[in-house]
């Protein structure tokens, strides 16, 4: 195994074969994540995705892919007709992706733009996610609505509040075990907010 390669792992960084658009970014370790999954990304409709997401196969964000309606016609002239970049009127955006951190994509899944789906929660195969997510929530369908929330409230606040994407690889790994026990333990392991008493 080559230097580059070792320090790509050791890293936790991926190698592309072709490079992401400019206005997206990946947090560490995230994966599955290529070019051809971004649909028109820009400076208006940017995409960031945080740490630790697994994206499945076949997942389209679409970043910027609305038709104007109120125009005489809803045709991209300026993509298709004209080879023009858009300047915004012929395609829309809501406004940037946000993909929080420990996030799971399901297959075929579709996120549009200026939709934020939280930090630790799960996109069902094949939903369409029109609305934001909250942390924690598993939604499914189309549109995607909530089916139900990981951990009650208090176990997602405490969640929230350790943070654990953000601890060196160093400490995950030294963790790891914890990762596998019951919530509970996990939160009682490193919650910084212990009850008094």
């Amino acid at each position: 195994m080559g230097f580059a390669r070792k320090l790509r792992i050791k890293l936790g960084l991926r190698r592309d074969k072709e490079a992401l658009p400019r206005f997206a970014t990946v947090g560490r370790w995230t994966y599955n994540i290529e070019p051809k999954k971004i649909y028109r990304c820009g400076e208006h409709s940017a995409l960031r995705i945080g740490a630790f997401c697994s994206i499945a196969d076949e997942v389209l964000f679409m970043c910027s892919a609305n038709h104007p309606t109120s125009l005489v016609s809803t045709f991209p002239f300026k993509v298709h007709m004209t080879k023009e970049e858009p300047d915004g009127a012929d395609l829309l955006t809501n406004g940037p992706i946000e993909i929080g951190n420990d996030v799971w994509i399901g297959r075929r899944a579709i996120i549009m733009p200026g939709v934020r789906v939280g930090d630790g929660a799960v996109v069902g195969a094949g939903a369409i996610v029109t609305k934001d997510v909250a942390p924690y929530a598993i939604v499914a369908g189309n549109p995607a609505k909530l089916i139900r929330y990981r951990f009650d409230q208090s176990q997602i606040e405490s969640l929230l509040a350790i943070r654990w994407w953000n601890w060196s690889d160093e400490k995950i790994r030294a963790e790891q075990a914890s990762f596998f026990g019951p919530i509970d333990e996990f939160i009682d392991a490193h919650s910084t907010l212990r009850p008094q008493g």
